[in-house]
């Protein structure tokens, strides 16, 4: 699983781009740049159907949008970068399978934080084998992409590294398979937890951990705590987003 807010907020009824339209509104064929409005209208109409009112915590449905909008900004112009660099495809059918089968999940799936259609991720195809230069982790065959800073002129690449298996040997700087995270106790990769399972940090969860009641937590607009401008920027079902890079390599240092 690298590094604005925008006032007008596409409706996720609307009909956008190529391809005829599912049941939910969204169009079977969702290109790059549709990809931060329909994916945050998407989740956030989720979360505000399914989410419990601690994790929501007064905030309203365009706070979740627009943090989710910001987020997938910066995927879309990553995603837009690899494939221009031959390092990434992107498959505009399956992300709109996705994004359709997100919307007519149940809230039994949705609140265990867990649930992950895997067209979510294979909408993103990986060309770039463990060891070529990298600046996502989605342009990683095998892996995830270490060392990469987008902040620099130009940016600076890392390199694609292998994930460490369930149940491998592990230190916090390590990066676990997308299901699993390294537990400081055991010092192994082990099973992300479901929603209301208690944790201390985002990573032990399937989306993150809610500080005020240390469980992990469904709702997937920003980190749930006060109503103040969030910190932790996230995603819906645990996809491997630019910030989740960000946070790691920044451990690292």
């Amino acid at each position: 699983m690298t590094k604005v807010v925008f006032a007008m907020v596409v409706l996720i009824g609307t009909t956008v781009g190529c391809g005829g339209g599912s049941s939910s509104g969204i169009p079977s064929q969702v290109q790059v740049s549709q990809l931060p409005a329909l994916w945050s209208q998407t989740v956030c109409d989720q979360n505000f159907k399914c989410a419990s009112t601690a994790d929501i915590m007064g905030r309203m449905k365009s706070d979740c949008v627009s943090m989710n909008m910001s987020a997938w900004q910066f995927v879309a112009a990553s995603v837009q970068d690899g494939e221009a660099k031959g390092r990434l495809g992107y498959d505009a059918t399956l992300m709109g399978t996705c994004l359709s089968t997100l919307a007519g999940q149940t809230c039994a799936d949705w609140v265990t934080g867990l649930a992950h259609p895997p067209e979510c991720d294979g909408a993103f195809i990986a060309k770039v084998q463990v060891g070529g230069a990298c600046q996502s982790d989605f342009e990683c065959i095998m892996g995830h992409c270490d060392g990469a800073d987008s902040s620099t002129k130009p940016p600076t690449d890392g390199i694609c590294k292998p994930r460490l298996a369930h149940g491998a040997a592990c230190t916090f700087a390590d990066t676990c398979v997308d299901t699993d995270y390294c537990d400081a106790d055991a010092m192994k990769c082990v099973g992300k937890k479901a929603g209301a399972a208690a944790c201390a940090s985002d990573d032990e969860c399937g989306n993150s951990c809610n500080p005020d009641t240390h469980q992990c937590s469904e709702y997937a607009g920003c980190s749930v705590g006060p109503v103040t401008p969030c910190g932790t920027l996230l995603s819906a079902v645990g996809l491997a987003l630019a910030f989740a890079a960000a946070r790691r390599r920044h451990r690292r240092r």
